[in-house]
This record gives structure tokens, sequence and C-alpha cells, in this order.
């Protein structure tokens, strides 16, 4: 091995340390702990679906990852678009403006949302009174088929501004000489979006759909602050479960258990958005695929 390919490995051993350390090891540990019971290797798995918070947070986790993303993508790219091709000074402002909630923490969101959604003093329920629709209107966090969709508004409405800013990039490079040529040749609104833009930055599409499985399926910190899990287990997610199970019921394997099926999901979720894309993870800026 010549002297740069030794300074190269010097480099990286560190950080390959500290990812064996900290993110291969105990991913393997706990894959090994979820099959570790005296009875049967799949014990703990079979006492973990027994229970009826599993399919709850198991139910809730899909509704995540499809609500989520579908809304964080769809308005995310109809309001890049308009940002890009339909608002002329300010573009940096209303950019700045959807990104400011990324840089609060999940945890303030959620005691600030909680306070925003409730039913005696909250914001919105102020609204809705005003409106004259407060006798008919759910309590969102205490109803369990308003519960999951209310934390799951508070989701979109925090990382909508990551989506805008990329739908931004992507649309910002594609040629505007094929855009105008488009136009000429009569393709205008809903043609020019459709038979056009979504093509071009359909490799962005794919990207952000990864990054939002990832994001939903990560959820924690807003259900476990803003209901913990409630009312009952109707908001239970499988990231809070997987906490609740170990922390709270003292059964350490079971969390294991879920943690390792929420490791095999989010593997089954992004390999299928892969196999979809196809390597189409490039922005095209000529013409349409």
């Amino acid at each position: 091995m010549d002297r740069p390919h030794r300074i190269g490995w010097i480099y990286a051993v560190p950080a390959l340390g500290l990812f064996l350390l900290f993110m291969l090891y105990p991913i393997l540990y706990n894959i090994i702990r979820s099959f570790s019971n005296s009875k049967s290797i799949f014990a703990n798995y079979s006492a973990l679906f027994a229970r009826p918070a599993f399919e709850s947070s198991f139910a809730n986790t899909l509704r995540w990852v499809v609500f989520s993303g579908i809304f964080e993508i769809v308005i995310g790219f109809i309001l890049a678009m308009l940002i890009e091709f339909y608002i002329v000074r300010g573009r940096a402002f209303y950019r700045a403006i959807l990104f400011l909630p990324m840089v609060v923490t999940p945890t303030v969101i959620a005691l600030v949302f909680t306070t925003l959604y409730a039913p005696d003093y909250g914001a919105v329920y102020g609204l809705v009174r005003a409106i004259g629709l407060g006798t008919h209107f759910p309590a969102l966090l205490s109803n369990p088929d308003t519960v999951t969709y209310a934390l799951i508004a508070v989701n979109v409405w925090q990382w909508l501004g990551w989506f805008v800013l990329l739908y931004s990039v992507a649309i910002s490079q594609i040629d505007r000489g094929i855009i105008d040529a488009a136009a000429i040749d009569g393709a205008s609104g809903r043609r020019l979006w459709t038979q056009l833009i979504i093509p071009m930055v359909r490799p962005m599409t794919y990207t952000l759909t990864i990054f939002a499985i990832i994001q939903a399926l990560q959820q924690f910190a807003i259900v476990y602050i803003a209901t913990n899990g409630g009312p009952g287990n109707s908001s239970q997610v499988m990231g809070s479960y997987v906490y609740k199970l170990a922390f709270v019921d003292n059964r350490v394997s079971i969390s294991a258990s879920l943690a390792t099926l929420l490791f095999g999901l989010s593997f089954i979720l992004v390999g299928f958005v892969f196999v979809l894309a196809k390597g189409r993870f490039t922005i095209s800026t000529g013409t349409a695929e």
C-alpha cells in the first residue's frame, strides 16, 4: 500500500471505528437481543404481536409514512412552483419563513401545538368558534379518531420548508429555455406542470420520498410530548412504543423485537423507492425523462 492510501486509511479509521461502535454494534446487538429468549427464538416476537398496542402503533406508523409524505411532497412542490414562477420579489424571504420551523426542536413544537390544540383556550378552537363550528369540532388530541392526523399536521408544518427548499433548487436547475420553448408550443398551466416540470424534478421527488419515509419512521418526540401515545394507545407509533416497552414496561427484549421490525420496515420501504427510482437521483436539466 503506497503512502497516499495509508494516509487515507489513517483519516478513515477513527470515523470507521465510531461507526462500528455507535451504529453497527448497537444494531447487531439489538437484533440478537430480539431473538434471545429461553423458550423460543421467536418468543419475543410472539409476545409483541399479542399486544394490542402493537397493531395500533404499526398502523399509525404507516399512516405517518403515507399522509405525512404525501402532504409534504405535494404541498412542498406546489409552494416551490409558486415561489419560483409566480413570485418576482422576496423569494428568499418566503423560503426563509417556510424554513424557520425546522430550526425549532420537536419538543418545543409539540408543546406549542399542545397549547394551540387545547379545547378551552387554544387558538385553533378560538378560530373554530369564531366561524361557528365550536360545538361540532372534536377535541383533536383527545379524540382517538383525530389525534394521529393532528400530530401528522404538526410534523408537516415543521418540515414543509425543507421540501419547498429542495424543490426550489430542483426547479431552478431546469433550463428555462426548455420551459419557454414548451410555452411557445402551447404548453401552459396544467400541461406545463404535469408534462414538463413534474417529470424533470422526479429525481428530487424520489430523494424527498426517501427522506419523508425515514423521517416519519423516526417519529418520537412529537408523539411522546404531545400525547404520550394516548388517549390509550391511539396515537402510539412504533418509535414511541419501543421507548414505552423498554423504559416504562421494562420489557427490553420485546422492545428490541419491535425496534428490529422498525429497522426492517425502513429497509423495505426505502428499498421499494430505490427500485422504483431505478437509480434516477440526478436532477434532469435537459429533456424530461
